[in-house]
């Protein structure tokens, strides 16, 4: 939990992982000054991949990072439980605030190959660029520490309590997939307030692992 100002954020960590049977590789491309078109490398079983496009929008950074996302990859949720012990979800869930990804080789965790194989300097770092692209290979992870812009949640005027934190791949179903079983991961947390009006939070499930895509 952070303080800014007057405000108490939630911060959290999160990672994009790749369990699939191939890559996740999205290129962009606009005429100078127009609309960015977004596709989707569908790699074949042997080699080479399909472009297909996708619905894709791109954004600016903006948030001090100085290259191009892919808005909404991901999305983090609040949810409280309701009175009955069960997630409330008929009321409005508090949303994170970040702005998009730049998704790309960071870390391997499950297989695949050794050594990266996509930079984030595919992401481009002008305003003026025409042309970028992002990939996450098999086995790999992109990972989003809790210091970075937008990973956080205001929870200032949510009361004690427990809580769902829900986080969401393609929730717009945007991307071409082998399956979207696992797409979502959530973690119980419970919110409280100190007497001199500190607000804290402790895991109180950290909810399911990962497992490969089937």
């Amino acid at each position: 939990m952070q303080r800014s100002g007057k405000r108490w954020l939630l911060r959290f960590s999160s990672i994009l992982v790749n369990v699939g049977k191939g890559d996740f590789i999205l290129r962009a491309t606009r005429p100078k000054g127009g609309t960015w078109h977004v596709e989707q490398d569908i790699p074949y079983s042997k080699s080479g991949a399909r472009p297909t496009p996708v619905p894709a929008r791109v954004v600016w950074g903006g948030d001090g990072h100085h290259h191009w996302h892919i808005r909404r990859i991901a999305a983090v949720r609040l949810v409280p439980y309701g009175p009955n012990g069960k997630v409330a979800f008929t009321k409005k869930a508090r949303i994170d605030s970040k702005i998009g990804f730049c998704f790309y080789d960071y870390n391997r965790l499950l297989g695949g190959p050794n050594k990266p194989v996509y930079s984030r300097f595919l992401c481009g770092h002008t305003r003026h660029d025409t042309r970028i692209g992002m990939g996450l290979s098999v086995g790999w992870v992109d990972d989003y520490s809790w210091v970075l812009p937008g990973q956080s949640i205001d929870v200032t005027t949510e009361p004690d309590g427990k809580y769902r934190l829900y986080a969401t791949v393609d929730d717009q179903r945007w991307f071409r997939e082998l399956t979207r079983a696992n797409n979502l991961s959530w973690a119980d947390i419970e919110l409280s307030t100190k007497a001199n009006g500190a607000r804290t939070v402790r895991v109180v499930n950290p909810g399911p692992a990962i497992h490969a895509a089937r």
